[in-house]
């Protein structure tokens, strides 16, 4: 194909010149016959008509109602490609036109993207004039062989990065909302439907993983975590938060080279239970696809989750290695497996329920996942603790329990409520058909474990907090309806009062 590629395209964004890079996309469009990069796409948008403009045209939909599923990917996609000024113009506008209520999550994360990457830049010009670091512009890559996915990977590559991949099914599946949802009373149902619970979800079955040549790694801090290839390319999706959020790093020099190495997806948020177990651990599907001794490098695990999954599968712990300890080196030869999708997949619940111990252990039939412990407590967070527990559901601190320990707790329950957050990740160890009441703070609805849920088949219902207190009255209506999905709502609800 003649005109330009994608990964050029990406420095003509960066360098703003919009007309050559709206001329080159549209070539690339008509010559492919594809749709370009989105993340490009909107950029060259926000560059063409500004950030009001984006947002009326990408984040607002053709009812009024906003897309808050896509704002943070659009923050994202803006200030990797160096456009910061109208990444805070689009959180700006969200925030002046009220499309996000003041201290929604969403509009958090926004900003602190935003402010992540600034300081960021500001300890890399330190980091560069200490003379420790250099800077690396990356390159997000778009074009590269594909190739079908061998029972044994090569231990060496000619090419800059080469995709193996095994599977192809992607197949869109339709909401099912209305039936999920029937019961509930219409402004939980319109709070569902504001954040986006009536999206459909995708089914895939692909396992891809990419063979990467003079592989060095960006490890000055945690939160820009990456690796890149040679021809400095790389997988945004296999990053760090703030590596997503910026194509300038910083890497140090080179000093000594190994041969191969097997570099997990770096968790966006490393102090994140939920990024160590969906995205760090997950990686580790293909690693029966390497040799024995090729190394595993991570970069942190603080909540000991690596030692679990290789005492399950059987590796050798003295294979891991630490990225900071590969700071230095090249690595001529780089496995790197994607992590999952985002909302998930079959494969990944078949994954983690291996590593559980099969044992169904009755004292955790029902659990309530309590936050009594942290800040984000629910006001009435004892009542709510004292009416499961009368209905025999076991109060579990998921801070007080390992890995392993969790695991065993959600492989046993056949119903769990818990509120919105990391602690609901181990859903990857739970039996399909477990029932689950997922409690949301009225400033942070999302759709997330809904949807993912829908892998597994799991019996799903939701509950939207206002002013951070649960209604109880609700709330047993809704865990009667679980315990005893067959009954009547009138019956579920008298039972679930008793």
């Amino acid at each position: 194909m003649n005109g330009m590629t994608e990964e050029q395209i990406q420095g003509l964004v960066e360098a703003r010149d919009v007309g050559r890079a709206a001329a080159a996309l549209e070539e690339w469009r008509q010559q492919s016959g594809r749709s370009p990069d989105e993340g490009l796409l909107i950029a060259v948008e926000a560059l063409q008509h500004g950030a009001g403009r984006l947002v009326a045209d990408r984040l607002v939909r053709s009812d009024g109602t906003f897309d808050g599923s896509k704002f943070n990917a659009v923050v994202r996609f803006l200030s990797f490609y160096g456009l910061r000024d109208l990444a805070t113009g689009v959180v700006d506008e969200v925030e002046q036109l009220g499309l996000l209520a003041a201290g929604d999550q969403r509009l958090e994360s926004a900003k602190s993207v935003i402010d992540g990457v600034r300081r960021q830049f500001e300890e890399f010009a330190k980091h560069v004039d200490s003379g420790a670091y250099e800077f690396v512009r990356l390159t997000e890559a778009r074009e590269f062989e594909r190739r079908p996915m061998p029972d044994r990977l090569p231990l060496d590559t000619e090419a800059d990065l080469v995709c193996f991949q095994t599977g192809s099914r992607i197949a869109d599946q339709p909401s099912t909302f209305d039936q999920d949802f029937a019961d509930l009373p219409a402004d939980q149902r319109d709070a569902l439907l504001a954040a986006g619970f009536d999206r459909g979800h995708t089914e895939t079955d692909v396992e891809r993983i990419f063979l990467a040549r003079d592989v060095r790694l960006c490890i000055s801090d945690e939160d820009v975590a990456t690796a890149f290839t040679g021809q400095r390319r790389t997988r945004a999706i296999r990053a760090s938060r703030y590596a997503k959020a910026s194509s300038l790093n910083v890497a140090a020099p080179v000093t000594e080279q190994i041969p191969a190495a097997y570099v997990l997806p770096f968790a966006h948020n490393y102090v994140n239970y939920y990024h160590a177990i969906a995205e760090t651990a997950a990686g580790l599907r293909s690693v029966h696809r390497v040799p024995n001794h090729v190394p595993i490098v991570y970069v942190e695990d603080r909540f000991g989750v690596l030692p679990f999954v290789f005492e399950r599968l059987g590796l050798d712990p003295s294979r891991l290695v630490a990225a900071k300890d590969l700071e230095s080196t090249l690595v001529a030869c780089a496995y790197w497996p994607d992590p999952p999708p985002f909302l998930w997949a079959r494969w990944v619940y078949d994954f983690f329920g291996r590593l559980g111990s099969g044992d169904i252990d009755r004292r955790y039939r029902r659990v309530y996942l309590s936050r009594a412990r942290s800040v984000r407590a629910f006001d009435n967070e004892a009542e709510v603790e004292s009416a499961l527990a009368r209905l025999g559901y076991h109060i579990v601190y998921a801070e007080d329990l390992d890995v392993d320990e969790q695991a065993h707790v959600f492989g046993a329950a056949d119903v769990i409520v818990a509120p919105h957050g990391a602690g609901l990740t181990n859903l990857v160890f739970s039996r399909p058909g477990t029932r689950l009441v997922e409690l949301f703070p009225s400033t942070f609805v999302k759709p997330n474990f809904y949807l993912r849920s829908k892998h597994l088949g799991v019996d799903y219902r939701a509950m939207v907090v206002s002013d951070n207190t649960v209604d109880l009255g609700l709330l047993l209506q809704l865990v009667g309806r679980v315990d005893r999905p067959w009954a009547p709502a009138w019956l579920a609800a008298w039972s679930a009062r008793r």
